[in-house]
């Protein structure tokens, strides 16, 4: 098994992964932290480039802030999910303009959905064809559904027992499933650090992956959308 195929992603103006803190770029290859100072990496965009579409599917009104050149690895035919006027819970909090997104309408039923559509397709242009991750349940359900989308990628993900009713990943010849007894969350995500070092995969770095995060942010950009004024606080 080798960690990764040679990366798909040719030199790219519209967005770069580079180092959050001394602003290297990194390599073309995936790589969550910086080769020089040791900061996480973090996505950049070249914003003069970069067009709000006239879509409803936030994949693709957004995909010009997304770190992915293929638009076929993206979910397809997706709607925002709603952001509700929270008017009596706002009352209650003397907050009344509280807005909440309401993720449970995402296919598995959170936000990790959204990570799971970009990191995936992220990895796999990076070249990255197998990788190891760790889960208490929702990301690794998410990846789970996704993965069909990303044909390059299989999942090797570790999960302490105690979890296990909580991760709705079956196995197959792309999600390859470990469950540890008597660990703890920490003791599976050193077990997929070390899983991936002897056997040359790929160690996915949970929300050090730069895709993670950009993912996570459609919530946020479609929230900007649908309130209908300038919005104060983000949590």
């Amino acid at each position: 098994m080798t960690a990764a195929a040679s990366p798909s992603r040719a030199a790219v103006a519209r967005f770069r992964t580079v180092c959050f803190a001394c602003r290297k770029a990194a390599a073309p290859s995936f790589t969550a932290f910086c080769s020089d100072c040791g900061a996480m990496t973090d996505v950049a965009y070249d914003l003069s480039r970069v067009e709000v579409r006239e879509s409803d599917d936030p994949y693709l009104r957004f995909r010009d802030l997304l770190p992915v050149d293929d638009v076929r690895l993206l979910p397809e035919r997706t709607l925002p999910t709603p952001t509700l006027h929270a008017a009596k819970l706002g009352d209650v909090l003397g907050l009344p303009w509280l807005h909440l997104k309401d993720e449970t309408k995402d296919p598995t039923g959170t936000t990790k959905d959204r990570m799971a559509a970009v990191a995936l397709a992220y990895l796999q242009e990076c070249g990255v064809r197998g990788f190891c991750t760790s889960s208490t349940g929702n990301s690794s359900t998410a990846f789970a559904h996704a993965i069909e989308r990303t044909p390059a990628l299989t999942m090797y993900l570790f999960t302490a027992e105690q979890f296990r009713d909580r991760v709705h990943a079956r196995a197959s010849e792309r999600v390859v499933h470990f469950l540890l007894r008597d660990a703890s969350f920490v003791d599976a995500a050193q077990a997929a650090a070390d899983f991936a070092r002897e056997h040359g995969l790929v160690a996915e770095q949970g929300f050090f992956n730069p895709g993670r995060r950009e993912g996570l942010k459609l919530a946020w950009l479609e929230a900007v959308d649908q309130v209908t004024r300038p919005i104060d606080r983000y949590v």
